[in-house]
């Protein structure tokens, strides 16, 4: 008996109230029993908000602060809920934001404090429908150089053909300074990558096989981007989400078939090049708008940093966007806007209001899996953080070397696969010897993250760099 069971949860005052008991269908939400990609492009899906959650859910806000946001969080396993546009569905019922919220919850992203690598990566492959890659990239720019509370620098990685176009840009709007870089400068790239729906199976031995991504893998030398931002459609299959890719940056010729990249492969990626945060583009008449939303959302259930996916590209979509850059890359806990055109998953402690400390004395509880974990709004520990430390891992300046990013996505994935495992144990016991071996890595992790944190710049006055000595 397959039923989408909804509760409502607030907290506040040191206490937290729930109310149950809605239990619909999901032909009542028009999900269907399979998601096929042939009935999308038909246009036969039309996803929508049961009448009765609609009348409930605004009862339930009535008293609910203007302007404070609406958390969803997607318990495991919950079927093909994710493929819903729940932004766009809440618009009519909620005056606020809407954010969801990552498995694992962390006090703070471990980021740098001042700047802000990106990575913008747009392709439009032959096989898909054309857009003006172009355009995007110029409105992106101009949405970034929103982000004032940082020094941002965006690097660019196109298609050869767009590349074309783009290749005297050297700074964007408000001062924002812009790389762009040259496909034709990187190795050859493989013209028979053959990847098209599973990338899997190769990350599963620790390789990345997509020449995009080895592209931008190698192009970051030894420093990292914080972000990476991919303008692309989407690929649905086999009920799982992908990007579409033209055959490599330098071919882009087949009509038939794009190349596509799945979470696996993206996740690992990501972790390379030491990513915290990630963005999705939608383009007009993407191929698989559910496929990319279904993409987002699998980087969602694996990686704690915040994530963006824009799915409307109206002259008010794009101004949104710069306000939601603005909010995620802030330097202090601030206040996101309404923005029913985009699936956006941050950390509770980036609200003004939940990283102040004035509800840190509410431990709301929800459900997953029948067993328990820390609630939605305040982690159970602080995660990478010390004495004195304001934030995680705080790399400044260009000489903090990449590894030190990769080593904290490293520790973040581990931590969250750990306590994931431990949040499941009611349904899945752990065994003596596998709590030893957590516990293990658990203080191997510790040791990490104590190496990071001994980093110091060569030009720091603080001495010696403690993480060179740690790996001598």
């Amino acid at each position: 008996d397959t039923g989408v069971q909804l509760d409502l949860q607030r907290s506040g005052g040191g206490e937290t109230r729930t109310t149950s008991g809605l239990r619909l269908g999901p032909e009542e939400f028009g999900l269907p029993s399979r998601l096929e990609a042939r009935a999308e492009r038909a246009g036969k899906y039309s996803f929508r908000l049961p009448e009765s959650v609609g009348v409930k859910l605004s009862e339930f806000l009535q008293d609910h602060p203007a302007g404070s946001p609406l958390w969803i969080h997607l318990v495991q396993p919950y079927g093909f809920l994710a493929a819903l546009p729940w932004e766009g569905i809440l618009a009519n019922h909620v005056r606020g934001p809407v954010l969801r919220l990552p498995d694992f919850i962390f006090e703070s992203p471990n980021r740098a404090r001042s700047r802000l690598d990106v990575a913008i990566c747009a392709s439009v492959p032959r096989a898909k429908a054309m857009f003006d890659a172009e355009d995007y990239i110029g409105r992106l720019l101009d949405s970034y150089s929103k982000v004032e509370a940082r020094a941002v620098t965006i690097h660019l990685f196109t298609d050869q053909d767009v590349f074309q176009g783009l290749r005297e840009v050297r700074e964007g709007p408000g001062g924002i300074e812009v790389r762009v870089y040259d496909p034709q400068e990187t190795d050859s790239f493989p013209g028979s990558y053959e990847a098209r729906e599973d990338s899997s199976r190769s990350t599963r031995s620790g390789g990345i096989t997509s020449p995009w991504l080895q592209w931008m893998l190698k192009s970051r030398k030894k420093s990292s981007f914080d972000a990476v931002h991919f303008v692309c459609h989407g690929y649905l299959s086999t009920n799982k989400g992908y990007l579409a890719l033209a055959e490599s940056p330098t071919l882009n010729k087949d009509r038939r078939s794009a190349r596509f990249v799945g979470s696996a492969e993206l996740s690992t990626f990501l972790n390379r090049v030491g990513a915290w945060a990630t963005g999705f583009t939608s383009p007009d008449h993407n191929y698989s708008a559910l496929g990319l939303r279904l993409l987002a959302d699998a980087m969602v259930r694996t990686r704690p940093g915040p994530m963006l996916c824009q799915e409307g590209v109206r002259g008010e979509d794009w101004e949104t966007l710069g306000g939601l850059l603005a909010f995620l890359f802030s330097r202090e806990a601030s206040t996101p806007p309404q923005a029913p055109g985009f699936f956006v998953s941050c950390q509770p402690s980036l609200v003004r209001g939940l990283a102040d400390g004035s509800m840190s004395d509410d431990r709301g509880k929800v459900k997953a899996r029948g067993g328990r974990f820390p609630s939605i709004l305040f982690p159970s520990r602080r995660v990478g953080s010390g004495p004195g430390r304001e934030d995680s891992f705080q790399f400044e300046g260009e000489d903090a070397p990449g590894w030190l990013s990769t080593a904290a996505r490293y520790i973040e994935q581990r931590r969250w696969r750990i306590d994931s495992e431990r949040r499941h144990a009611d349904t899945v016991p752990i065994s003596k010897a596998r709590r030893a071996e957590l516990e293990a890595t658990e203080e191997a992790l510790k040791k990490l993250e104590q190496m990071i944190h001994g980093w110091k710049s060569p030009g720091s006055p603080h001495g010696k760099r403690s993480g060179e000595e740690a790996t001598q």
